[in-house]
């Protein structure tokens, strides 16, 4: 033998076709199947953020009202709670740029607790402020709270 080799002018053979196609039938779907799996976690997500920052945001108005002013805060009305906010999302990986958007409502609530109390345990001159903020994500409730504790000074 004189070391070389021959190449076939062939293409490829059937068991090639046949193995290639069921990669291709298996793969592509499942890909798939990542994909929009991938874009329902970011939505969630997304709206667990908001719901967080909603939350901290009325923490913080509740501390800046301080220990007096926190009770007129908790009794605003309910159209006063309600906050829709448009989420978008643009992927621009994808060519063209794939987006995507949603508009939500995010509700609000507030509960002060003043002490003295056992449940939850409060001293005098303590309230305990509680803020729950809820949305509906694809058909399903979402929640989000968060606590803080006000003290009178003396």
């Amino acid at each position: 033998m004189d070391g070389s080799i021959k190449h076939s002018k062939q293409g490829m053979t059937l068991l090639e076709l046949i193995l290639a196609l069921f990669l291709f039938a298996t793969l592509v779907p499942l890909f798939v199947g990542l994909w929009s799996t991938h874009h329902r976690a970011v939505e969630k997500s997304a709206g667990v953020v908001l719901g967080n920052n909603i939350c901290h945001l009325i923490l913080e108005q509740a501390v800046a009202a301080g220990y007096s002013g926190v009770d007129s805060l908790a009794a605003t009305t309910l159209a006063d709670r309600t906050l829709s906010l448009q989420t978008s999302i643009t992927d621009s990986s994808t060519s063209p740029p794939s987006s995507w958007s949603t508009s939500k409502d995010y509700v609000w609530s507030m509960t002060v607790t003043s002490g003295p109390s056992t449940t939850p345990a409060l001293r005098t001159g303590e309230k305990l402020v509680s803020v729950r903020v809820e949305w509906t994500e694809r058909g399903r409730n979402q929640t989000v709270q968060a606590s803080t504790l006000l003290v009178d000074n003396p």
